[in-house]
């Protein structure tokens, strides 16, 4: 949380530093720069630099979705195939696909704190099935083809969901983040500096120059951590899927 405050600090102290100086180094002693034309360059550099970074960002949270989607597909494949069954194993597939979607509504919902302590809920489950499952097979020959098409349904579920749990906490680079925020601040003090030694003052560039890097990069820094960010995937197919199957129970 601290990492926006210090950055959009930085970004307006960049500018009015650059203005400042500009205005020391020039307009007081009435010099005259010129600009060289590396300016325009060094911006769309940045530009473009801010610009890959956010697509980065942006796919990032579109593969965080494609897993809960992938995830919940694979959870309504093994809720299928348990119907198949008329064993004890069946009922405790259809609780452990209920238990699993109820976890993953609840994780969603629930504060970073405690997100961890309904992984490991749901991780408990899986392992407690995979037990099941392999003490059913040895027990009962007559249900082994059973038993390993469900295994290899649960194998799959329980990989999307350990990818999509993983995926959550998966970052840029500090280097491409410490690069984006440096970067603002060094065209920050350009923009300010370019600003300042023109002797007919405004406030237009430089506050748009703010707003605009201030909103992508605080979009970006949001997009890169679904656990504290506002822009998260959603988790609506889990709540659909288990408002489904509870239908179709009753």
């Amino acid at each position: 949380m601290w990492l926006p405050i210090v950055f959009l600090i930085g970004l307006v102290a960049s500018v009015t530093g650059g203005y400042k100086y500009a205005h020391w180094k020039y307009n007081r002693k009435e010099l005259v720069w010129k600009a060289s034309g590396v300016e325009s360059a060094i911006i769309s550099f940045y530009g473009l630099l801010l610009s890959f970074t956010l697509l980065s960002s942006g796919n990032a949270m579109k593969d965080r979705l494609a897993l809960v989607h992938q995830h919940a597909d694979a959870l309504s494949e093994l809720y299928l195939q348990s119907g198949f069954l008329n064993n004890p194993l069946k009922a405790e597939l259809q609780g452990y696909v209920v238990n699993v979607l109820e976890i993953k509504i609840a994780y969603s919902k629930a504060p970073r704190r405690e997100q961890l302590s309904w992984e490991k809920k749901a991780d408990q489950l899986t392992r407690s099935l995979w037990r099941t499952i392999l003490a059913t097979g040895r027990n009962s020959t007559k249900l082994q083809l059973e038993v390993v098409q469900i295994a290899s349904a649960l194998h799959r579920a329980s990989a999307i969901g350990y990818r999509s749990f993983y995926s959550n906490h998966d970052r840029l680079p500090v280097t491409i983040i410490v690069l984006v925020v440096l970067g603002a601040w060094l065209v920050g003090i350009l923009v300010g500096f370019m600003n300042g030694f023109n002797r007919e003052h405004h406030l237009l560039v430089p506050l748009i120059f703010i707003v605009l890097t201030s909103l992508t990069i605080l979009t970006i820094l949001d997009l890169n951590n679904p656990a504290l960010g506002q822009i998260r995937p959603s988790f609506e197919n889990y709540a659909d899927l288990l408002q489904y199957l509870r239908q179709a129970q009753s």
